[in-house]
Protein backbone atom coordinates (compact mmCIF):
# COMPACT_ATOMS: atom_id res chain seq x y z
CA UNK A 1 0.00 0.00 0.00
CA UNK A 2 2.84 2.25 0.85
CA UNK A 3 4.15 1.97 -2.64
CA UNK A 4 1.21 2.67 -4.23
CA UNK A 5 0.78 5.69 -2.37
CA UNK A 6 4.00 7.18 -3.14
CA UNK A 7 3.84 6.52 -6.96
CA UNK A 8 0.54 8.19 -6.25
CA UNK A 9 2.12 11.24 -4.54
CA UNK A 10 5.14 11.36 -7.03
CA UNK A 11 2.44 11.32 -9.94
CA UNK A 12 0.65 13.81 -8.59
CA UNK A 13 3.74 16.11 -8.46
CA UNK A 14 5.29 15.45 -5.23
CA UNK A 15 8.78 14.92 -4.71
CA UNK A 16 10.08 11.74 -3.87
CA UNK A 17 11.61 12.76 -0.58
CA UNK A 18 8.65 15.13 0.84
CA UNK A 19 6.38 12.06 -0.43
CA UNK A 20 8.23 9.21 1.35
CA UNK A 21 8.69 11.48 4.54
CA UNK A 22 5.23 12.17 4.75
CA UNK A 23 4.08 8.49 4.28
CA UNK A 24 6.25 7.63 7.36
CA UNK A 25 5.05 10.07 9.25
CA UNK A 26 1.51 8.85 8.24
CA UNK A 27 2.55 5.14 9.31
CA UNK A 28 4.42 6.52 13.05
CA UNK A 29 1.26 8.42 13.80
CA UNK A 30 -0.83 4.97 12.88
CA UNK A 31 -3.55 6.61 10.58
CA UNK A 32 -2.78 5.80 7.01
CA UNK A 33 -5.87 7.68 5.27
CA UNK A 34 -5.88 10.34 2.25
CA UNK A 35 -6.68 12.70 4.79
CA UNK A 36 -3.47 11.79 7.16
CA UNK A 37 -1.08 11.72 4.29
CA UNK A 38 -2.57 15.72 2.74
CA UNK A 39 -1.94 16.53 6.80
CA UNK A 40 1.78 15.00 6.90
CA UNK A 41 2.16 17.15 3.66
CA UNK A 42 0.98 20.05 4.86
CA UNK A 43 2.96 20.01 8.34
CA UNK A 44 6.07 19.24 6.06
CA UNK A 45 5.95 22.17 3.59
CA UNK A 46 6.16 23.89 6.95
CA UNK A 47 10.12 23.07 7.00
CA UNK A 48 10.73 24.93 3.10
CA UNK A 49 12.00 28.12 3.07
CA UNK A 50 9.94 30.30 0.70
CA UNK A 51 6.28 31.16 1.44
CA UNK A 52 5.70 30.08 -2.32
CA UNK A 53 7.20 27.04 -2.48
CA UNK A 54 5.00 26.38 1.08
CA UNK A 55 1.64 27.59 -0.94
CA UNK A 56 2.43 25.15 -3.49
CA UNK A 57 2.63 22.27 -1.46
CA UNK A 58 -0.39 23.24 0.19
CA UNK A 59 -2.25 23.82 -2.99
CA UNK A 60 -1.06 20.03 -4.30
CA UNK A 61 -1.96 18.36 -1.27
CA UNK A 62 -5.53 20.05 -0.89
CA UNK A 63 -6.02 18.65 -4.29
CA UNK A 64 -5.09 15.24 -3.27
CA UNK A 65 -8.82 15.57 -2.00
CA UNK A 66 -10.43 15.24 -5.23
CA UNK A 67 -9.08 11.37 -5.19
CA UNK A 68 -11.89 10.86 -2.40
CA UNK A 69 -14.81 9.53 -4.50
CA UNK A 70 -18.33 11.67 -3.10
CA UNK A 71 -20.64 10.07 -0.89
Amino acid sequence: MILEALKELTKHGFLKGLAKEALAFTEQKGRFTIFAVVDALTRLSQQFVYAGERAEADMKAARLFELVPAA
